[in-house]
């Protein structure tokens, strides 16, 4: 009996504080940095090159590693050469292709299905990777210089400067 009782008070003194213990004091919250960076790069770089392949990147939060469902929309420069439709499967976003698209003027508008079944809800910094391929048939501008490209991913937007070489 007496070993039971000095076995619960060790075990009282481990997992309750000792009166007088510093009161734990609360962190700041943890948040991403560069939210919003985006890059954007086409290859070839030359100007009036055509077909290119055009990766943009955007930095934002992602759902356990997810793009989250929803709307991409990638503004490119009113100077790069596209037609009026994509096809779907020469659009990637981190591997995949949108679940659909659509082209208005040099807009694109990429559309993330929800993920099928039960998925964690862990919210943490992530990279969004969209790659045009060759097979888009976006055509760089036709003169050397900086481009806007814009991208709009949820709550957060980015603009990334595309250099185009002579």
């Amino acid at each position: 009996m007496r070993t039971c009782a000095a076995a619960v008070a060790a075990a009282a003194a481990v997992f309750v504080p000792a009166a007088g213990a510093a009161t734990p004091v609360p962190i700041a919250p943890i948040t991403p940095g560069d939210e919003g960076a985006t890059t954007a790069v086409s290859a070839p770089a030359g100007a009036a090159a055509q077909p290119v392949q055009l990766t943009v990147t955007i930095k934002t939060e992602l759902q356990c590693g997810r793009i989250r469902a929803g709307s991409i929309l990638v503004t490119l420069p009113s100077a790069m050469r596209l037609s009026a439709s994509i096809p779907r499967d020469s659009v990637t976003l981190n591997g995949a292709a949108p679940a659909s698209m659509a082209v208005t003027g040099h807009i694109v508008a990429l559309k993330v299905a929800p993920k099928p079944g039960i998925i964690c809800d862990v919210i943490g910094p992530g990279v969004i990777r969209i790659v045009f391929a060759r097979s888009a048939g976006l055509g760089n501008p036709m003169d050397a210089g900086s481009y806007a490209v814009t991208v709009h991913s949820g709550t957060v937007s980015g603009t990334a400067h595309l250099s185009i070489t002579a």
